[in-house]
């Protein structure tokens, strides 16, 4: 995936990487600003920044969507790689990043922070067995919570069809009428 072409042949100096189908340029808070469908070439915008390649990268916008596609689907080059590691849906991959400073871009595109790439494979494995504890307690939490909600509405519903049956047996009795 040519993110690195990209970014280089349009001397864009805010982050460029790769997520899902789309080439996104942005901040390190905003990460995507801009997205670029790696399949069409269509460019999309947050919201609030509809004239941020206006501003900051007029030539994107000159540029055809043949030439759009041609950067992103270049094969990219890099030198001088580190290689790291991290844990993603139960499995231990390597990545490339030209560097241990973060925010960082890998090799494939993938936007990394601190604490997402460990230079070794116990650390990132300790680093997903913690994450995966983490969110099992917060899962529990959140079913918890779930499980007293429903025992608060079977109680409410409850309460309202006898009150339902009451009114149902005092209306056919005709006992509220004078």
């Amino acid at each position: 995936m040519g993110w690195k072409s990209f970014k280089e042949y349009f001397g864009i100096n805010h982050i460029v990487h790769i997520r899902e189908d789309n080439l996104c340029i942005g901040s390190p808070f905003v990460t995507d600003l801009v997205k670029i469908c790696t399949k069409t070439g269509k460019i999309a915008y947050e919201s609030h920044w509809s004239d941020f390649l206006s501003e900051y990268y007029p030539s994107i916008l000159k540029a055809s969507t043949d030439k759009l596609l041609d950067l992103i689907k270049k094969e990219d080059v890099f030198e001088n790689l580190k290689t790291f590691y991290t844990c993603e849906k139960g499995e231990i991959l390597e990545k490339k990043a030209p560097s241990n400073e973060f925010p960082e871009v890998t090799t494939d595109g993938k936007l990394i922070y601190e604490g997402m790439l460990f230079s070794n494979k116990q650390e990132a494995l300790l680093k997903a067995i913690r994450d995966c504890r983490s969110s099992i307690e917060i899962t529990k939490d959140s079913i918890e919570r779930v499980k007293n909600e429903v025992k608060r509405y079977e109680k409410r519903l409850r309460e309202k069809d006898g009150e339902l049956r009451k009114y149902s047996e005092m209306y056919e009795a005709e006992e509220c009428y004078e």
